[in-house]
């Protein structure tokens, strides 16, 4: 409303306020976070598959606890560990909070993609003398990827719209959407916040079909 509204009485997109940058920003972070989320998970995810016991499952148990963390407590407790230190207001940082915040949601999925491997796959492989690396390159990841791929969906689309931690621990000079929005409404600049607005449930939209609802009607 506030858009339609603005733009047709002649307001003008405020100089403060690089949609293309903060859109790109936005998406390239959520891309990265989601492969390293991914990356992290997925051994405990198959330890916890494949070798049960005590120790993996309070492992899995600390992965998943920390989705249930507001974003403003992983974020203080990252700048309580790296601030004073050159790691601080790094991509590094704010990547392992997306890690630590999110990698509970990448767990399920990650998990429900290795239990999906059939076990005689590998075993016919280990038979015909294939080494236990290409095994996994060849069979087990190429089975697993749908999985993997959902998995790294549900943490991009938490990554878009992540603003507590995005807003603490961003390097100086890098904006997000969530971060521009909250610049724009603390501006009062309301059209630009809601044209913000737009773009990132769009893209929000966008994924959510390309991740969810195409693989539900591709099995269906």
């Amino acid at each position: 409303w506030w858009v339609v509204r603005g733009r047709s009485g002649g307001a003008r997109r405020s100089r403060v306020v690089d949609l293309p940058d903060a859109a790109w920003s936005s998406a390239w972070i959520g891309v990265l976070a989601a492969l390293v989320t991914v990356a992290v998970v997925l051994p405990v995810a198959a330890a916890s598959v494949r070798r049960r016991g005590r120790a993996i499952t309070f492992v899995g148990i600390v992965v998943t606890s920390g989705f249930a963390l507001p974003g403003i407590v992983i974020a203080l407790a990252c700048v309580q560990v790296f601030v004073g230190t050159p790691l601080y207001q790094g991509f590094g940082v704010l990547v392992a909070s997306y890690v630590l915040h999110f990698g509970g949601q990448a767990f399920g999925p990650s998990a429900a993609a290795v239990a999906a491997v059939p076990g005689r796959y590998d075993e016919a492989a280990r038979l015909l003398g294939a080494p236990r690396w290409r095994r996994w390159w060849r069979i087990d990841l190429r089975l697993m990827t749908p999985g993997l791929t959902a998995a790294g969906g549900l943490v991009l689309l938490s990554v878009l719209k992540e603003l507590p931690a995005t807003l603490m621990l961003r390097p100086i000079g890098f904006d997000t959407l969530p971060t521009r929005i909250a610049a724009t409404v603390d501006a009062a600049l309301l059209v630009d916040a809601g044209e913000l607005s737009l773009v990132l449930v769009a893209l929000s939209a966008v994924l959510t079909w390309a991740l969810v609802i195409r693989r539900m009607d591709h099995r269906g």
